[in-house]
């Protein structure tokens, strides 16, 4: 197991704990193998050196298959909930119609191309769980929200690069609420 799963916060090892084998992060593929963590050794100091980089579970209150993915260019949070074509929001936006950070900024079906999975807005089906999933959700790289990796560039560039006194890193925890609570509209 990497150093970084090692000294992730208790909190978040504790939340990870209660998704239980509904969850995967990617330092482990589907077969429970090791992969890697993105590298943000030059993103400095924070709380996103010992989160992981992607994570995908069942949400216990609505049974929609949840997923966050890191941005690999700014290093902020995204946050989705796939939606089965049996849901009236299969096929729609949801953009003025759904309450979470920073609205819904993202619709579209699963990306199924050559990327890695870990790339990808796209889950690895469980047993039982559909293929063909509609993927609505959010970003955290709105006025206010810090992009840690964004950062990193701007200052290697000599730009003015925060973090700005108005900007707050939107952390896993915060992101993983913020699904729950869109997944929980989507299925009402």
């Amino acid at each position: 197991m990497s150093d970084k799963v090692e000294t992730m916060s208790d909190e978040m090892a504790e939340r990870l704990d209660k998704m239980g084998e509904r969850h995967h992060a990617v330092c482990f593929d589907q077969h429970g193998v090791e992969t890697d963590w993105m590298d943000k050794d030059d993103w400095g100091d924070g709380p996103w050196q010992y989160e992981p980089d992607r994570l995908q579970w069942v949400d216990e209150t609505t049974g929609l298959v949840c997923l966050t993915l890191r941005h690999e260019v700014s290093g902020h949070w995204c946050g989705y909930v796939g939606v089965p074509t049996s849901s009236n929001w299969h096929g729609k936006t949801g953009n003025d119609e759904l309450d979470v950070h920073g609205g819904a900024t993202y619709a579209s079906p699963c990306q199924k191309d050559e990327r890695p999975i870990d790339e990808r807005v796209c889950h690895t089906p469980a047993p039982g769980q559909p293929d063909d999933l509609w993927w609505i959700g959010f970003d955290c790289a709105h006025a206010g929200d810090r992009r840690p990796r964004a950062e990193s560039t701007m200052d290697s560039l000599g730009l003015p690069s925060g973090p700005f006194p108005y900007e707050s890193y939107k952390d896993l925890d915060y992101v993983i609420g913020q699904v729950a609570n869109l997944a929980r509209q989507v299925a009402a």
